[in-house]
């Protein structure tokens, strides 16, 4: 067996579900890692979004990452058991369901990222008997995520994707939502002659005239960029055939 074949690097692999941290709490965990001179770690709550009528898990979201009591070096870290009880006293005081912990994340300081014999047998440790996401990352900001299953046998994917995420609070995506409502115009596409032409000035706006057909390899360019084919270009062109022109700039109802 390849000695080295632990410190491969994978393309990550794409689960079905999306894998995201809050973007919050990842930066909290950016900033111990830069005070760190070696490794760091700590545990995470992972929040379930599932599909309504199936059931079917939709995404897995870490929303929280909390460092934990314990004693790290330049090539190792060691949460204290000790730690880990506080932690969880502490969820429980505050409401919050401590069989969510399970996320764990560790910096491998300026080394490369890679699952180690070490990470493995913590990963083991903190078995939970269903799942659990890893992820090990460096001050380069090179990442690796894991998904461990332990149940009905142990196994894991040692690359999976995952991204950042940030959800807006309620009253902000209200006022986006209004705002788009007011200032965004859906009307028939730029494929086909445009209702803003030369020929139909509007004083009371500054517009950028579209009002010329596009054809040849100028029309190929725009559908290549658009990432369409022609016959979806087609459809789209019988149904804006099908509206009937709309005056911009005046209240249309919308």
């Amino acid at each position: 067996m390849n000695p080295n074949w632990s410190k491969q690097r994978d393309e990550p692999v794409d689960v079905g579900i999306s894998i995201r941290i809050e973007t919050v709490a990842m930066e909290k965990f950016w900033h111990w890692v830069d005070l760190a001179r070696g490794e760091v770690s700590a545990l995470g709550l992972v929040e379930e979004t599932r599909d309504p009528k199936s059931g079917r898990v939709l995404a897995l979201t870490v929303d929280d990452i909390y460092l934990v009591s314990q004693k790290s070096s330049e090539a190792e870290t060691d949460m204290i058991p000790e730690g880990i009880s506080d932690l969880i006293l502490r969820l429980v005081s505050e409401g919050i369901d401590p069989g969510k912990l399970r996320f764990w994340i560790h910096s491998h300081g300026k080394m490369d990222v890679f699952w180690s014999s070490t990470d493995d047998a913590c990963i083991k440790g903190l078995c939970n008997e269903e799942w659990m996401l890893s992820l090990v990352v460096n001050k380069r900001r090179d990442s690796l995520m894991r998904l461990d299953q332990y149940h009905p046998a142990h196994f894991y994917l040692g690359s999976i994707r995952w991204k950042t995420f940030l959800e807006l609070p309620e009253d902000q995506v209200e006022i986006l939502t209004q705002e788009f409502k007011q200032k965004v115009y859906e009307g028939p596409s730029i494929f086909k002659s445009s209702i803003l032409s030369d020929s139909q000035p509007n004083p009371s706006m500054t517009y950028c005239p579209i009002g010329r057909q596009l054809e040849g390899e100028e029309l190929d360019d725009e559908i290549y960029w658009a990432e369409m084919e022609r016959e979806d270009l087609e459809e789209m062109a019988a149904e804006d055939a099908a509206m009937e022109p709309i005056e911009v700039g005046r209240n249309n109802g919308r």
